[in-house]
């Protein structure tokens, strides 16, 4: 199977939509619901960081109607796929960074969970995204990491 530096970013957008279901499976979910979510306010601010396709927003603004989500990826065609996704206006926003060599601008103390699915190996040394990450959890939050 091709991996993201292999394949063709038409290929890699394929790989991960049929995958998706897979990758974010009833496990999946049942893991999250019963450890994730009771920790979360009724209107948590999430990050997605290398949110792809935005499927797992997608997912999550089903399961968490009153949250705000935020999308970062570095590709062009992954961000033009999750925007076309229908999530209700104003419940998501999908931004384009390259997360191995900038972050994005966060509020300090402010955002409720991080979630980082299939994605902490593209940093070298991930000290400097942990710190960031941090920076921007509201106390008692956290980081969910995902590799099924």
């Amino acid at each position: 199977m091709s991996n993201h530096q292999e394949a063709g970013i038409e290929d890699f957008l394929g790989l991960m939509t049929q995958s998706h279901p897979v990758r974010f499976s009833e496990k999946f979910w049942q893991v999250f619901t019963e450890r994730v979510e009771p920790k979360l306010p009724a209107n948590p601010q999430i990050v997605d960081l290398g949110s792809g396709p935005g499927l797992f927003l997608q997912e999550l603004s089903e399961r968490l109607p009153a949250g705000k989500l935020r999308g970062y990826d570095v590709n062009d065609e992954m961000l033009k796929y999750a925007r076309a996704l229908p999530i209700p206006a104003g419940r998501a926003k999908f931004s384009a960074v390259d997360l191995a060599s900038e972050m994005p601008q966060l509020p300090p103390a402010q955002t409720d969970l991080v979630t980082m699915n299939f994605s902490f190996h593209i940093f070298d040394y991930p000290v400097p995204i942990l710190k960031w990450i941090k920076s921007g959890l509201k106390p008692r939050t956290g980081i969910f990491m995902h590799y099924g």
